[in-house]
C-alpha cells in the first residue's frame, strides 16, 4: 500500500497556468474553464507543479503560513479534490 504523504500529483497536459502578481490563472484548454489560486491555494498549486510530495506540500506551506499541521492538511485536501474532479490534475 502507498503512504499518502509520499504521493505526487500531476498537472494535465491540456491546463495552462500563468503567474500574475500573487496569484495563478488556470485555464483548461479542452473545457474553457478558468478560474484563479490566492494565498495557500496558488503556493499549494506551485509546489505541485515542482513534483513535490504531499508531505513535502504540507512541510513547505505549514512553514510559509505558519499554520498547524492540520489546517494545511485540510486545505491540501480540499484544493486537490476540487482540481482532481475538474480533471485538471490527477493522483501519479
Amino acid at each position: 500500500m502507498n503512504d499518502i504523504y509520499q504521493m505526487r500529483f500531476k498537472i494535465s497536459s491540456n491546463i495552462v497556468a500563468q503567474n500574475f502578481e500573487n496569484s495563478i490563472f488556470i485555464y483548461d484548454e479542452n473545457t474553457g474553464f478558468c478560474f484563479g489560486l490566492e494565498g495557500i491555494g496558488s503556493e499549494i498549486w506551485q509546489l505541485i507543479s515542482e513534483g513535490k510530495t504531499v508531505q513535502e506540500i504540507i512541510d513547505s506551506v505549514k512553514k510559509e503560513y505558519c499554520v498547524d499541521e492540520n489546517t494545511v492538511r485540510d486545505d491540501l485536501q480540499l484544493l486537490t479534490d476540487q482540481l482532481t474532479a475538474k480533471g485538471i490534475i490527477r493522483i501519479m
